[in-house]
């Protein structure tokens, strides 16, 4: 079975054969993947976890921020790698007491555990509105689908876990705001956090929904009610009129 490399860019998963790669590089905080063809795909992904897809007896970690593939290198000397499109790298110098590449451990099949499995018996208990989504493309587009949402949350959608499981959050009424799947999918891919604010449709409370990255693909989303805060702040304005 042919190695493939699995990447996240411009919003979308991009699955790219292994072979048909000739190097990588990092440009300005980016991982850029260059093709046989002299296609390039940029991505926010590590080089670091870019190089733990490829195979070992193929790829070439020759420098920091430069994997080549032995497949394209059309020469070598003194130290300079030049590829088949002419580009060329300098490869480190590598005394003995450098540590070479550690064997990876043997590789296991991926397996995602549902969070309610793992998670529930811990963040059930949490007074607070939480589910966590994972972004997946399909035939219609990008989407997300729900992988856990507390006891909380539940209670806030009128549903119960096993009818919202692996649902599209877009069948919720308070938080499946098409809106916001944007800021979603940034969080998904992008990691780091992002804060919104709103009225929701379904209960008509404000709300503020903490949006982070539990591992990459997926989006997690705590809410805090803000109504009575939000009230307040209206009638401070009314009163000041």
């Amino acid at each position: 079975m042919k190695a493939v490399l699995t990447v996240h860019a411009d919003y979308r998963k991009a699955q790219i054969p292994a072979d048909d790669i000739a190097y990588i590089t990092v440009e300005d905080r980016k991982t850029k993947i260059t093709r046989g063809s002299g296609a390039v795909l940029r991505t926010n992904q590590s080089l670091k976890d870019v190089f733990a897809q490829l195979p070992e007896d193929t790829f070439l970690n020759i420098n920091r921020g430069i994997i080549v593939s032995k497949k394209f290198i059309e020469s070598e000397k003194n130290g300079v790698i030049t590829m088949m499109d002419g580009t060329q790298f300098r490869r480190r110098v590598r005394s003995d007491r450098m540590p070479k590449r550690p064997k990876p451990a043997p590789r296991q099949e991926k397996h995602v555990v549902c969070p309610a499995e793992v998670l529930g018996q811990w963040l059930d208990p949490m007074p607070m509105p939480m589910l966590v989504m994972e972004l997946v493309y399909g035939a219609g587009g990008v989407d997300f689908r729900i992988r856990y949402l507390s006891r909380e949350m539940a209670r806030l959608e009128s549903v119960t876990m096993e009818e919202a499981l692996d649902q599209s959050v877009l069948k919720l009424s308070n938080v499946g705001n098409p809106r916001w799947m944007a800021i979603f999918a940034d969080v998904a891919i992008h990691g780091g956090s992002r804060v919104i604010e709103d009225v929701l449709e379904g209960s008509g409370k404000y709300m503020q929904l903490r949006c982070y990255q539990p591992q990459p693909g997926f989006c997690g989303c705590v809410l805090t009610d803000l109504t009575k805060e939000n009230n307040l702040v209206q009638e401070l304005f009314r009163a000041r009129a």
